[in-house]
Formats: structure tokens, sequence, C-alpha cells
């Protein structure tokens, strides 16, 4: 009975004191300034709050934007007129104010649409599709005109031209500051094409007599006209000729058509019966780290196959073969050219540098508490063996270490990756925090609870118990008397039910035992604990959680600590 009247005292006079406070408070009275009352698209507005007996405040700005800053800053994406409009809200959250202006919005001559664009494609005969690209600024869509009736409104369209002739092509660029136009002109020309004469041939190289293959790849042409070079002649598309002696001749091929003639020449080599072969090559690439890729251009005479040494195992009979040496050294690259009259044979020396090391790795697992487990991944390239210096006194050869930082604090680490062309090193900084020595608890909350006693009765006679949570010690000590927070007639759905701790209580001993106590105020029986849960901080430690779960033994009673390591 004696707890009962003391909660009625603490009630009233609760409510004394806030009916008090609330009387006191003044009415808001909500006023602002506006940098600027007219302004272009994109500028910047700044607002001045000079409200009163204000707390918090709502900001719309007739555009769609609002705010709850003091003083904020808005800026329009169009033109025309917008109210911004200031709610200010009173310290208690009851009562308001409104105050408005009007902000006129103008397009700035920088938002104004240019239009512009270029074409490919155009030249060529009907049909013929040309290419735009649209170069326009300041616009969000397209017109466009073609010249012949076909239109578009895509960005960067394609349009095929079916006749020929000149087309004004017409751009409209639309944006918030307007449209601007820009008409350029499109040629197609005639279908009547110019021939291009071409040709192939096979069958040279070889001693007299000797029949070359002529293949024509000209375009355009309706007749043809050969000169073999030695006299003979031809206006089939693709003949052959047979060449009696030997030498070097120039045959040339006249292509004609209703776009007029075009004539083309080209080299047949026909050789001596008797030459021999002369072997001769060049080659690019060489002198470069390996893998290194090497080209050979074959040079030789009166030879009809090729045999390749590289010099490291590998040969090729290719006329102009690639070869890739995938390490450093000097090779000896042999050529022999073969013939029906024999063979011969050139040597050259190709030298391939040893590929510089390059260091690079990642890690994971740096930023944790002390002792902190950081794993090193290696990715550098061309290195045989590797040296890490892990910033605490410590390294290792190891090609992927994994190293634990017993101390907080900034450590550089350093990998030098080497290899046969020399070596290469990279920095990396590694922050451990340091362990915490302190732990504080914010908050505390009630997750579950048994509503009856062992005897089955429930703990309150009159309604749901009312409940509270000590932090103790195994003896008589109290560190947080929690009683004046308790919660009266709580159910099973109140759970969960939090309380915070005002600022917070520290534990400077992380190897001392508590005790978190949850009692029932109003209890018939004087002994009103229901359950407490003992703990020590430095049991978390291995992770340092911010929740600490705490259970009874049988589970009835579970409370969550917040908390925040120092």
């Amino acid at each position: 009975m004696k707890r009962l009247k003391r909660y009625v005292l603490l009630l009233v006079t609760s409510l004394l004191i806030g009916l008090t406070f609330n009387s006191c408070q003044k009415e808001p009275t909500a006023t602002f300034t506006a940098s600027k009352t007219t302004a272009e698209i994109g500028e910047s507005i700044s607002s001045t709050n000079t409200s009163k007996e204000a707390k918090s405040y709502e900001w719309a700005f007739g555009d769609g934007g609002t705010s709850t800053e003091d003083n904020p800053s808005h800026s329009y994406s169009s033109a025309g007129s917008f109210t911004v409009s200031l709610k200010a809200i009173s310290k208690n959250g009851k009562k308001t104010d409104d105050a408005s202006a009007s902000i006129t919005i103008t397009t700035s001559s920088a938002n104004t649409p240019v239009a512009n664009f270029s074409f490919t494609g155009d030249g060529g005969a009907a049909p013929r599709t040309v290419t735009f690209t649209n170069t326009s600024t300041n616009a969000t869509s397209y017109s466009w005109n073609f010249g012949d009736g076909g239109t578009s409104t895509e960005t960067n369209p394609s349009h095929n031209y079916t006749t020929n002739g000149t087309f004004t092509v017409q751009l409209t660029a639309t944006g918030a500051g307007g449209s601007n136009s820009v008409s350029k002109t499109v040629n197609i020309t005639s279908s009547t094409s110019v021939p291009v004469a071409n040709f192939s041939f096979t069958g040279d190289g070889g001693t007299a007599p000797r029949t070359v293959t002529f293949t024509n790849t000209s375009t355009n042409a309706t007749s043809y006209s050969w000169n073999f070079g030695d006299g003979g002649t031809s206006t089939e598309a693709n003949p052959s000729h047979n060449y009696t002696t030997s030498g070097t001749f120039t045959v040339q091929l006249t292509a004609t058509g209703t776009g007029g003639s075009n004539s083309v020449s080209k080299t047949v080599n026909i050789t001596s019966s008797t030459s021999l072969p002369v072997a001769s090559f060049t080659y690019t690439g060489a002198g470069g780290y390996a893998p290194c890729t090497v080209t050979f251009t074959n040079t030789s005479t009166n030879a009809t196959s090729y045999s390749w040494n590289f010099g490291d195992g590998v040969t090729s009979t290719l006329s102009n073969p690639s070869h890739v040496y995938s390490s450093s050294g000097s090779y000896t690259v042999q050529l022999t050219a073969m013939s029906s009259s024999g063979s011969n044979t050139k040597t050259a020396t190709i030298t391939v540098l040893a590929s510089v090391p390059v260091a690079n790795f990642t890690y994971t697992g740096a930023g944790g508490y002390a002792p902190c487990t950081v794993t090193f991944t290696n990715s550098s390239t061309n290195a045989t063996s590797y040296s890490w210096i892990f910033g605490d006194g410590t390294t290792s050869t190891l090609a992927n270490p994994s190293h634990t930082y017993t101390s907080g604090g900034t450590f550089t680490v350093q990998l030098t990756a080497n290899g046969s062309g020399g070596s290469n090193s990279k920095t990396a900084t590694i922050t451990v925090i340091s362990a915490p020595t302190k732990c504080k608890i914010l908050s505390w909350k009630l997750v579950a609870m048994p509503f009856l006693d062992s005897n089955g009765s429930g703990w309150d006679p009159y309604n749901g118990p009312d409940v509270f949570i000590n932090l103790e010690d195994a003896g008589t000590g109290v560190f947080i008397d929690g009683e004046s927070g308790r919660v009266n007639d709580i159910t099973q759905s109140s759970l969960p039910l939090s309380w915070t701790i005002t600022n917070g209580y520290l534990i400077s001993d992380l190897s001392f035992q508590y005790y978190l106590t949850l009692y029932d105020y109003d209890t018939a029986d004087p002994n009103d604990m229901i359950k407490y849960l003992g703990f020590k901080a430095q049991n978390f430690t291995s992770s340092y959680p911010t929740t600490i779960q705490l259970s009874s033994t049988d589970n009835t009673v579970k409370i969550d600590l917040t908390v925040q390591w120092q």
C-alpha cells in the first residue's frame, strides 16, 4: 500500500509539471527572406529564416522540392512563378505558423538550345543510308526533316535515300530555353559508278615455260583488256597466259564500263631454269620482353619452299611466319630456301629480354581490433620469389601469407617481387584498432520474461507486472537503479521493452561480475525479484559486439545490452 501511495504522488506531480510546461509555450512566428525574388534556371536562391519561438521548420519550394534545414538553398530546373512556403513548428511540436513568398524563374541565354549535327554515308548512289550524329546542346527533344519527305524524332537517326539528288536536312532542337534549327545539304550521286580494276594471280615464281592464271576482281566493268608484258594480250575476264622466257613482266588490266575505264598493273616473276635459291629475311619485334612475338618477312628469291628453325626447338614451313619466344635469351634463327635447283641458308641472332617483375597485392581483414589477422593476396607478375615486411618487425617469403597484428596501430606493408628481370616493390598501409579496455552500457532491452511465478500465479495480484531492471553486483551494491523507469501492467504483447541509460554506464574493469536483476514492483511477495542474469564484459571480447545478448539458464528471461567498446 505504501508503494501505491508513492506511485500516485509521483504521477500527480508529473502531470502538474507537464501542464505548467505546456502553458508556458509561446506561439511560433514564421518569417523569412530570399536572396533573390527573380533568378535564372539553375541559379541558387538562399532563404534566410528569421522565425521566432520555433524548434523545427518545413519548407516547400513550389516545384516539388522540400527541406527541413533552417536556412536552405534551392535552384529551379524550369522557368515560371513558384511559391516558397515555410512552416515554423513550436518547441513542443503542437503549434505552427506559416509564411510564403513568390519567386520568378526566367530562361538564361546559357540554356537556349543550339542545334547542330554531322553526317556520314553521303556521296554514293541511291539507295543510300546516311547516318546523322546529333551535336546539339541544351536540348531535350529533336525533330528531323530529311528533305525527301522523311522525318524522325530520334537523337541520332539513320535515313535511307532511295533516289539521287541534293537534299536539305533540317534539325530542330528543343529544350527548356526554347528551340533552334540548323540545315545542311546531303548529296546522293548518280547510280552510274566508275569501274575499279583489280586482279590476282597464281603460278608465278617458277621457271619458264610457266603458265600463270589471272583472277579478275574488278567492279563496275563490262569489258576487259589485258597486256601480259611479253607482247601477249587478252580480252577474257579471267585469262591464263604461258610465259616462255624468264624475267619480270608488268601485267596491266584495263576495266571498262558505263562509268568510264580504270587500269591497274602488277609484276609477275618467271625465274630462270638454272637460278639457285637465295635465302634472305628480315624481322621485327626482337629485343622485347618475354613473352615476345617476332614477325619474319621472307625476302628469298628463286625458292619454292622454306624451312625455319627458330633456335628454341620450334620450326615452321610457312613463307612468312611469326613466332613467340616465351623466355629470355639469345636465339639463332635459320631459314633454308629450297627449289628444284637446290637450297640456300641464312641465319640471324634474335635477343629476347627478361620481363621486369611488377609487384602488386590486395588484402582483407584490416581495420579490426587487435589481435587482427590480415590475409594478403599476391597479384605480382613476372616474379619467382617474394619478400614481405609487415611493418611490425615480422617478415615472410610466402606468395600469399596471412599475418596477425597483436597490437593496434598503423603499419606499412612492403612486398618485393623478384624475377630474372630484376625486382620491384609495392607498399600499402594497414590500420589495426587497439583492443578496447572499457565498455559503456547505453541501453538494455527486455526481450522475454515469464508471466507466471514458480507457483503458477501471476506476479501482480491485480493486473500485469510492473517491471524494471537494476544493474547490481553479487552483494548489495546497485550501480543503476531502474525503479524510476518501470513500466506498469505489461503483457506478452508489451515485449520487447527498452530503457536508455542516461549518459550510459561505464564498465572500467571488464573482468568484474555484474548482474542484471528483473523486478516486479507491486508483487504481494516481499521478494519481488523475478530473475537475475550474471555477465562479465570480458567474455564478449572475442568479437566486441555492439549488442550483448543475455539469457537466464532456463531461457525464460532474455535481456539485450546495447554497448559501446572503448
